[in-house]
This record gives structure tokens, sequence and C-alpha cells, in this order.
């Protein structure tokens, strides 16, 4: 009888040490679809606003504000202790909409370039610059033509931060 009720208690363990294996993984592969499915509509809606814009108006590290042909105006903007990014958009009435596009977001960045001119591309490009045909925006920010957005996002497992996070970059273009 002891020895039935010894193997019962390991099986047991046993059945419970994979069952908690498992629920973790499943958290795990939901987090990943949920981060996928989180930055690529971000991106979306940036890569739709970025292309579409006439100007920037302003920008640093943390937030772009831009205007489109429309008047229309619209920005992002990163709050590192909430550790969200925010879009909003307000139209030529005033009235402003807004939209939490990133939660748990670990770190966020813009960085804007503008074309080097094609008649006069430098022989030694400064070490920041985005391939051979875009450099850093210097004071004026309304140059900008190219935005360079990077961001990392990650979610908990049982209450700890684990392997789930997503790390997306992308250059978008403005083409007005």
């Amino acid at each position: 009888m002891v020895i039935t009720v010894a193997i019962s208690t390991i099986v047991m363990a046993s059945l419970m040490a994979m069952m908690l294996f498992s629920v973790k993984t499943f958290k795990a592969i939901g987090n990943y679809g949920e981060l996928n499915q989180t930055s690529r509509y971000t991106l979306d809606m940036m890569n739709r606003d970025f292309q579409n814009a006439a100007k920037v108006v302003a920008g640093n590290s943390s937030s772009v504000t831009l205007t489109n042909n429309d008047g229309d105006g619209f920005s992002y903007s990163y709050n590192s202790n909430a550790t969200t990014l925010t879009r909003y958009f307000t139209n030529l009435s005033g009235s402003v909409e807004t939209k939490v596009l990133l939660t748990n977001c670990d770190a966020f960045s813009f960085n804007f370039y503008t074309r080097v001119p094609t008649n006069n591309i430098p022989a030694n490009l400064p070490t920041n610059a985005c391939g051979p045909f875009f450099i850093p925006v210097g004071s004026d920010i309304t140059e900008t033509k190219l935005i360079n957005v990077d961001w990392k996002c990650s979610r908990t497992i049982q209450g700890a931060k684990a392997n789930t996070e997503s790390v997306q970059t992308a250059q978008i273009a403005i083409r007005n």
C-alpha cells in the first residue's frame, strides 16, 4: 500500500509539473501572437500616416507631430512612465481622437533624416547616416524626409518578464 501511494504521488507530481510547463508555454505563445499583432497594426498606422504627411511639424526621440495636405494633424507620443505609445489625430474642426497603440513598451525612439542632395553626396557620410541618401536632420525638423522608428515591447508570464518580447525597427519615407 505504501509503495502504491509513493508511486501515485510521483506520477501526480510529474503530471502537475508537465501541466504547469504546458500552461507557461501556451501563455508565451499567446504573448508572441499578441505582440506581433499589435506591432503590425502600429506599424501599419505609422506607415500610412507618415507616408501621407505633408511635413513634420515637431519631433524628438519620443514624439513626432505631422500634418497632411488636408490640414489634419496627427502625432505619436511615447510615455516612458506608462510604457505606452499613443496616437493623437486632430481634424480641422479641432476634435481629437486618442488611441493607445502599444502597451508595456520598454524602449522607443524616433530618429529623423533628410535627403542628401544628389549633386553633393559627401565622401564620408556621418556615422549616424541612414544609408547613402539620408543624413540626420539638423536644426530644422521640417526638412525630415525619412523617420526611423524603433521599439521593444514585452509581456509577463505569471508576473515575471520572460522571453516574450518583440523588437521592431522601420524606416518610413515621407512621400510629399
